[in-house]
């Protein structure tokens, strides 16, 4: 993580000449994650497995990369759909959301329990949209035995 904040500084320091603001708040951002790098490989380390990590990282790919190749047009019946344009129409921003959720959640119950983890990811859930709440509580075992 040393060496990729290092490589990064050169292009940081050019970047301020054309915006600063934007220079500024990677830089300040980079240096966030160097001072909390140990907590940060402790909890990838001792809490997530391989396989979630992976899903991170598809999270990722399908926010930077995915994303702004999409079309910028009316698609659809009657050209109601535009995978691109702004709220509420964007499409592929609440299919991130929920998976934002989604994920935020499953780390929430890893980190904190299904007891505590469970309601903060249904409240977190609950404001992106109620199915995103609701979708994957079927699948999930019940925390209360039934009676």
């Amino acid at each position: 993580m040393m060496e990729v904040a290092l490589l990064a500084m050169p292009p940081l320091g050019a970047m301020t000449l054309a915006q600063p603001l934007l220079a500024c708040t990677i830089g300040v951002f980079t240096a966030g994650l160097l001072a909390i790098k140990p907590m940060l490989h402790s909890f990838v380390r001792g809490t997530l497995a391989r396989q979630e990590i992976n899903d991170g990282l598809v999270f990722a790919i399908a926010t930077i990369v995915i994303w702004p190749q999409l079309p910028d047009r009316a698609m659809g019946p009657f050209g109601a759909l535009n995978p691109h344009n702004i709220w509420p129409h964007n499409i592929w921003l609440v299919v991130l959301l929920i998976l934002a959720i989604g994920a935020a959640g499953h780390v929430a119950v890893r980190a904190l329990g299904a007891r505590f983890g469970r309601p903060v990811s249904g409240l977190a859930a609950g404001f992106v949209s109620s199915v995103a709440a609701s979708a994957p509580w079927p699948a999930r075992p019940r925390l209360i035995p039934p009676s």
